[in-house]
């Protein structure tokens, strides 16, 4: 089972990856003279995308989706794949890449 999952979120992975190649970096803006980088595209909390552990105790909640006070566990890879391709729409996905391993939890991290 272990085997199976790592092998899907490797593939699901490896195709954010290859479509953040896609995705045009966050530009600066000018105005007034002055270049400004919007902070919203360049700063990252795990949070904001959610946290992936798909072998996340069913004591939490039974869906692909559980809400545990502030944050967002996601056991279904292709929703949190899909989760990272809308943020990396929204912020730069260079910073996605970099702090992607801050969202994996459990079974993914060994």
């Amino acid at each position: 089972m272990a085997e199976i999952i790592a092998t899907n979120v490797t593939i699901s992975f490896a195709t954010v990856f290859f479509k953040f190649n896609l995705i045009p970096p966050s530009t600066p803006t000018i105005s007034n003279g002055s270049i400004s980088i919007d902070p919203s595209k360049t700063s990252f909390k795990a949070e904001e995308l959610g946290f992936f552990d798909p072998e996340f105790p069913i004591e939490y909640g039974l869906g692909d989706v559980v809400k545990t006070g502030k944050n967002t566990i996601y056991r279904s890879v292709h929703l949190f794949v899909q989760r990272i391709t809308d943020m990396a729409s929204i912020k730069d996905d260079k910073v996605i890449n970099y702090n992607l391993p801050l969202c994996l939890r459990g079974v993914i991290l060994e």
